[in-house]
């Protein structure tokens, strides 16, 4: 019993946090920092929306606060330094996509053809690539012809009419990948086909390291444009 007391009594003269100067606390046993509690930021799933959240915030008129474009499919609102030296998070956005088209896999002719139609813009080269894959005729009496960096397929018009056509190569698209406010951006994608009696289409994407900082410089152009002029909040792309 007395053993028990005195552990008790070196217990509380070693509490489990110690402070430091600027009211900054500290937990023992790997010192981690004693914070207040922070609301969980609000999750949004449009531009239109996280700029209408920033607007209500009344911090925003006297500076500090930060909007951060973090990739073409997420944005961050972020306050104002605290003593720590860190900023709360009030709000973010994440786009909306529902699905992405698979590159570098092959697919059967209607499959192909509804995944262009529902994955990428009436933009650039989505007409002409769709008249061309759409036509292309199977069986026997079929033709491919390929050099390695242009093919030639035989494709079907109307009931009687066949010729061969060059498939364009390589094809401009514009990808679901953003926020819906912004113009999606374009990419270069190259056109394979393969088979004979059911032919099979592939994309695969040409490498652009420089898409993902375009479109986040497009969303930051687009909050700029529709954020309050009397907001003083600071944008990063």
């Amino acid at each position: 019993m007395i053993k028990e007391a005195i552990d008790r009594l070196l217990e509380l003269n070693n509490p489990d946090t110690i402070e430091v100067k600027d009211d900054r606390v500290f937990r023992k046993g790997g010192y981690t920092e004693v914070t207040d509690p922070q609301a969980d930021p609000i999750h949004l799933g449009t531009l239109t929306a996280f700029a209408a959240f920033v607007d209500r915030i009344e911090d925003n008129r006297a500076g500090g606060t930060i909007v951060h474009v973090i990739s073409p499919t997420k944005v961050e609102f972020l306050g104002t330094l605290r003593k720590d030296m860190l900023r709360d998070c009030f709000a973010y956005a994440t786009a909306r996509i529902d699905s992405e088209f698979k590159c570098a896999t092959w697919h059967s002719q209607d499959d192909f053809v509804t995944s262009i139609q529902a994955h990428f813009a009436d933009k650039g080269d989505k007409k002409k690539l769709l008249k061309i894959t759409g036509n292309i005729r199977g069986g026997k009496s079929s033709t491919l012809v390929d050099d390695g960096i242009t093919q030639k397929v035989s494709t079907a018009r109307g009931v009687e009419l066949s010729g061969m056509e060059e498939m364009p190569n390589p094809v401009s698209l514009q990808p679901y990948e953003t926020f819906a406010e912004i113009e999606q951006p374009t990419r270069q994608y190259i056109v394979r086909v393969k088979g004979d009696e059911q032919p099979m289409f592939a994309l695969f994407a040409v490498p652009d390291p420089m898409a993902s900082l375009r479109t986040c410089a497009l969303i930051e152009a687009w909050l700029r444009l529709t954020l309050s002029e009397e907001s003083a909040v600071g944008i990063l792309g």
